[in-house]
């Protein structure tokens, strides 16, 4: 099923990419969102701003399924957060607010504080403060 929505997505009918779109948030998992990520990353140039807004979608799905898949995608995904559409520009901007929080979320849960804070020059500062 999810080859024949693979054929799906070369088509010119805009109504068919769509379909596919659709079915393959449905149908991807963690080993499938991989493979399929360039297609979709190919429909975020379409003409139609539905099936880009779709395609937004389904690479929300692929980012769930497996976060690796989308490591190469910043250009095309920063592009897309700049779309001529509002419709388009909103999905995407969902899709950049649910991978910051899991960055954050990832970072807050790690023992190492941020790297922009430098922990050790505040210290010999404090230390010269106690030594008076």
């Amino acid at each position: 099923m999810l080859r024949v929505r693979l054929q799906d997505l070369a088509s010119h009918n805009f109504l068919m990419i769509c379909s596919a779109l659709t079915a393959m948030t449905r149908l991807l998992n963690s080993e499938t969102a991989p493979t399929v990520v360039h297609l979709i990353l190919g429909l975020l140039n379409h003409q139609r701003e539905v099936v880009r807004k779709k395609a937004v979608i389904a690479l929300t799905r692929c980012w769930r399924c497996s976060r690796e898949s989308l490591e190469g995608a910043t250009v095309p995904l920063r592009r897309i957060l700049c779309d001529r559409n509002p419709s388009v520009m909103a999905v995407s901007l969902s899709l950049f607010l649910e991978m910051s929080q899991v960055a954050l979320l990832l970072e807050s849960c790690s023992n190492h504080p941020p790297s922009e804070l430098h922990l050790t020059r505040l210290v010999p500062a404090r230390v010269a403060l106690d030594d008076r």
